[in-house]
């Protein structure tokens, strides 16, 4: 835990609503976008969110330390998302499918825009990957938001999803291995 956050939490739980003000700026942008990674609405990811700082601020006296801070808020914020993702049949946002989402997935390399191969630019192959991801398991889609595109070392996955670091790795294996055959079945290059 960085020395900033562990002086932080502790003026917070002693009461200091500024310093647990300041820890929420510090990660509220990460917890942000992991979060709308796993709902796509930036109106459902901003009430999850909400939920999340709420229930963490009302629970900070049961932080132990054990883990940084942004594992335990991200914790907090993935079972409220989990819950409005039971409560919900699952959608895909139409920024998303438009390729207007621009809190999107970052695809890694560039499209060479004088390959006449490849029909979809940067945009709509990100909409499409994103589409691909909305069509995966919860439990799959987390797991890649968190290594592939959160990079999270899997320890600290390990700790959100409180499962040992072998099923990270197992768990992950199959959600790419579902990722893959998703991507082929909508003719995505992966």
């Amino acid at each position: 835990m960085a020395a900033d956050d562990a002086e932080l939490l502790s003026r917070a739980k002693g009461g200091d609503t500024s310093a647990y003000g300041q820890l929420i700026e510090r990660h509220q942008d990460r917890l942000y976008r992991s979060v709308r990674q796993i709902l796509h609405s930036p109106e459902d990811t901003a009430d999850v969110c909400q939920e999340a700082f709420i229930s963490a601020f009302q629970s900070l006296a049961k932080y132990r330390g054990e883990s940084q801070f942004y594992t335990w808020l991200y914790r907090i914020a993935f079972n409220a998302a989990v819950s409005f993702l039971r409560s919900k049949k699952p959608l895909i946002s139409v920024e998303a499918i438009r390729g207007e989402d621009q809190n999107g997935l970052e695809i890694a390399g560039e499209i060479s825009s004088t390959d006449p191969t490849r029909p979809l630019d940067r945009r709509e192959k990100a909409a499409e990957v994103q589409r691909a991801l909305s069509m995966l398991s919860t439990e799959h889609r987390l797991i890649i938001v968190l290594k592939d595109v959160e990079d999270t070392p899997y320890e600290e996955i390990a700790s959100i999803l409180e499962i040992p670091v072998g099923t990270v790795r197992s768990r992950l294996h199959r959600a790419r291995e579902e990722l893959k055959t998703i991507l082929e079945r909508l003719e995505i290059e992966p």
